[in-house]
C-alpha cells in the first residue's frame, strides 16, 4: 500500500494537513501509520461505502415502484383507478418459497402540548393520592413519560394512557392535550424478504445489511442440485 495522498494546505515552505480535531500540523509530522490508515479508510468509504450506499437506495426504491406498478395492473382487473401503494403489502411467489413484504409505517412525535398532559395527569394523580383512589395508575403514568436514551418517549405507551377513561375533568383535558399534540412527520416504507427451501419450512429473512448479509441458495439452485443428486445415485 502506498502513502496517501492526504487534503494538504501548502505554502512556499512546508505542507500542513488538518487532523481530527482540526487543526493544522505539518505533513512530514505525520506518523507513516496514520497514512496508512487514512488512505485505508478514504478508500473504503469513497471507493466502495459510499457507491454501495447509493445502490442500495436505487434497489428499494426500484422494489417499490415494482411493487406499485403491480398493485395499479391489479387494480385495473377491477376497474380501480391507479395509485402508489397503500397500506402493506405482502408478496408471496407461486411456489411459496419467496416472500416479499412492504410496511410503510407513520413516522410522528409529540410537541410541547404533552407537557401540558402531564401537568394535568401530576394534578390528578395529587388529588388521587389525597383520596386514596387510583393508586395503581401512577406507576403506569410514570412509565409513558419516561423517555429513552434518545430523549423520547414511547408513543404507544402515551397513546395507551387514552384507554384509562376516568371521568376527572382534568384527566379527560389531559387526554385532550395529547391527542392534540401528535404531529405527522412522514412515512417510510419497508422493503423485507424471506426465503425457505421448500413450502413446508420455516421462513428465513433474506437480510440487506453488511453485518448480516450471506451468499443465499435459490430454491431453484436447490432443486437443481437435488435432481444432480438423484441423477448420481442411478
Amino acid at each position: 500500500m502506498t502513502n496517501p495522498e492526504m487534503n494538504s494546505i501548502g505554502n512556499n515552505e512546508e505542507v500542513y494537513v488538518k487532523n481530527a480535531k482540526g487543526h493544522l500540523v505539518p505533513e512530514t509530522s505525520v506518523k507513516p501509520a496514520d497514512r496508512l490508515i487514512d488512505q485505508a479508510v478514504k478508500t473504503i468509504f469513497d471507493q466502495y461505502a459510499i457507491p454501495l450506499n447509493a445502490e442500495i437506495a436505487r434497489f428499494r426504491g426500484h422494489c417499490i415502484d415494482d411493487i406499485a406498478t403491480l398493485q395499479n395492473l391489479l387494480r385495473e382487473d377491477y376497474g380501480i383507478k391507479k395509485g402508489g401503494v397503500k397500506g402493506n403489502v405482502t408478496l408471496m411467489s407461486y411456489d411459496g418459497c419467496r416472500k416479499i413484504e412492504l410496511q410503510q409505517a407513520q413516522h410522528m412525535t409529540f410537541d410541547t402540548r404533552i407537557q401540558i398532559a402531564k401537568e394535568l395527569i401530576d394534578e390528578c394523580l395529587t388529588e388521587w393520592a389525597d383520596a386514596g383512589t387510583h393508586v395503581n395508575i401512577k406507576t403506569i403514568i410514570m412509565d409513558a413519560f419516561e423517555v429513552n436514551q434518545q430523549g423520547k418517549m414511547s408513543r404507544e405507551k402515551l397513546l395507551g394512557l387514552r384507554r384509562h377513561n376516568f371521568d376527572h375533568p382534568k384527566w379527560q383535558t389531559a387526554m385532550t392535550a395529547i391527542a392534540d399534540s401528535i404531529t405527522f412527520t412522514g412515512k417510510k416504507a419497508y422493503v423485507r424478504f424471506y426465503h425457505r427451501p421448500d413450502c413446508h419450512a420455516p421462513w428465513e429473512a433474506l437480510t440487506i445489511d453488511i453485518a448480516s448479509a450471506a451468499d443465499v441458495t435459490s430454491p431453484d439452485e436447490v432443486d437443481d442440485a437435488d435432481e444432480d443428486e438423484v441423477a448420481d445415485d442411478r
